[in-house]
């Protein structure tokens, strides 16, 4: 897979990090359908994959959990095992995609996958290869959350259609993605059977459409078990 330096560029110049809304929803939030505030989190296995900035792991860190991460560039691995030692958190961090991390089968609680999971590597990479690897590295019962593009995201703009789920990204808006490959979801349903095809139950799905000012960030939020 080959990444942009803009895209690295972007992740290495980031210092102090902030919880993005999803964590923050999911992991503390009181919702009536689902919240891991009602779960005993201290000393579970949780696996962000492609953390970016690392944002979400400091919060992941002061719940108690076992934090693992994996993100495509090895320099923006390095750059953030750096803060995180500074912060004196410990986090295990190591290069990867999501279809292919490298980390052992069974050996997480929770998988998370925010602004990530929806990455393809190639015009021969599909999202159900991802989905499977994820099932694999998750314990029975495991935990797999987190968000997926919508196919009138804002960062869908101009994109190269190749089929009805499957765009190269322009990327006009960000400037660091172009020529990306990403797959978007025209429904619940389809994203639902996709899951359910990868060995998944329990699927809990909702709604994220907010318009940022202009910026229209549509997503679909999940929260599935595996069989």
């Amino acid at each position: 897979m080959t990444v942009n330096q803009e895209y690295i560029d972007h992740y290495l110049r980031i210092g102090k990090v902030y919880p993005s809304i999803l964590a923050l929803k999911l992991f503390l939030g009181h919702n009536p359908n689902f919240s891991f505030k009602t779960h005993d989190l201290r000393g579970k296995k949780i696996l962000d994959i492609g953390f970016g900035d690392g944002r979400d792991l400091a919060l992941f860190c002061e719940l108690g959990m076992d934090v693992y991460g994996t993100e495509v560039d090895p320099d923006v691995v390095k750059h953030t095992a750096s803060k995180f030692e500074s912060y004196g958190l410990s986090v295990s961090l190591q290069s990867g995609v999501n279809r292919e991390t490298g980390f052992e089968d069974g050996l997480f609680d929770i998988i998370y996958a925010s602004a990530s999971i929806y990455y393809l590597l190639d015009e021969n990479h599909r999202i159900h290869e991802t989905y499977g690897h994820c099932a694999n590295i998750l314990k029975t019962d495991g935990y797999f959350v987190g968000s997926v593009s919508c196919a009138d995201n804002h960062t869908t703009a101009d994109a190269i259609k190749l089929d009805s789920n499957r765009l190269i990204l322009e990327d006009s808006f960000y400037q660091f993605r172009k020529g990306q490959y990403y797959h978007v979801y025209n429904s619940q349903e389809e994203l639902k059977n996709d899951l359910e095809a990868a060995g998944f139950k329990t699927i809990a799905i909702t709604n994220y459409d907010v318009d940022w000012f202009g910026t229209r960030e549509t997503l679909f939020l999940f929260v599935a078990k595996k069989n």
